[in-house]
């Protein structure tokens, strides 16, 4: 560009400073979002995600035609009747979503939290950044209370030192769980992202994971909050793995009266 040109350009910038302004605001936006949405791509499709053999990896959910629902949770029992009865699945885990309050001199700071049964980290196939993560002997009615950290409020909050391993901590809950004080055993990986659908209302990351203290197997089969993964045995094919739920769903319909008035399946 002549230095003449570039003056006109100078010159014109100054008339129109508040298009201007307002162009170089709508353009910085503009890549912001694009930037965000690329992050996002790149982490749910493009990177393998982070997990021991990802392909063997299946989302597990209930329908009720009748209700409208096409990816609903499943209850506890029904995890159970899953673990027991399929062949084609090797493991099956659950988590629920939810919200507490992390406690300290008496101030509480909102974070998000995962229940999960005791298997899902082994399930994942992932490893701590810190500590352990959870075992058969901490799920179950008489577990101590235990959690373990997620990894960005493990660095946010606690300068990522692997001395809060061991830590209580006091957590409140919110609906449907209690709280109380929680012995930190470990941190998850960085790495670690939970890309289920978008239906399942689970966010990719967590601040905290808490394992069930209570029996999923004796709670009610109409309380449907478990988001529900599997992972399939050596050999077995996603669609085989399908076909043989779906039937167990069949199944378990038949064997419970409750199911009638919801048409339900898996």
């Amino acid at each position: 560009m002549s230095v003449s040109s570039l003056g006109f350009a100078v010159r014109s910038l100054r008339r129109s400073g508040g298009f201007t302004a307002t162009a170089v605001v709508t353009l910085g936006l503009a890549i912001g979002a694009a930037t965000a949405v690329w992050s996002v791509v790149d982490a749910l499709l493009l990177r393998p995600l982070p997990y021991r053999d990802p392909d063997r990896l299946v989302f597990i959910s209930s329908e009720l035609p009748r209700g409208g629902y096409r990816h609903a949770p499943l209850s506890g029992p029904e995890i159970a009747d899953l673990r027991e009865r399929s062949r084609t699945l090797a493991a099956v885990a659950g988590l629920w979503p939810t919200t507490g309050a992390l406690v300290e001199d008496g101030q509480p700071r909102p974070i998000s939290l995962g229940l999960a049964t005791a298997n899902l980290f082994t399930l994942l196939g992932v490893e701590p950044a810190a500590g352990r993560l959870f075992v058969t002997e901490d799920e179950g009615v008489g577990a101590p209370p235990r959690i373990v950290l997620g990894h960005a409020m493990w660095r946010e909050r606690f300068g990522a030192d692997a001395g809060v391993v061991g830590r209580t901590l006091r957590i409140d809950g919110g609906w449907g769980f209690g709280g109380g004080s929680f012995t930190v055993i470990g941190v998850a990986p960085a790495s670690l992202l939970l890309a289920l659908p978008a239906d399942a209302g689970v966010p990719p990351t967590l601040d905290a994971w808490i394992p069930f203290t209570g029996d999923l197997r004796d709670g009610p089969r109409s309380q449907y909050f478990l988001r529900t993964l599997g992972r399939l045995r050596d050999g077995v094919e996603p669609q085989e793995a399908a076909e043989e739920v779906h039937a167990i769903g069949l199944q378990v319909e038949s064997e419970h009266e409750e199911y009638a008035a919801t048409g339900r399946g898996f």
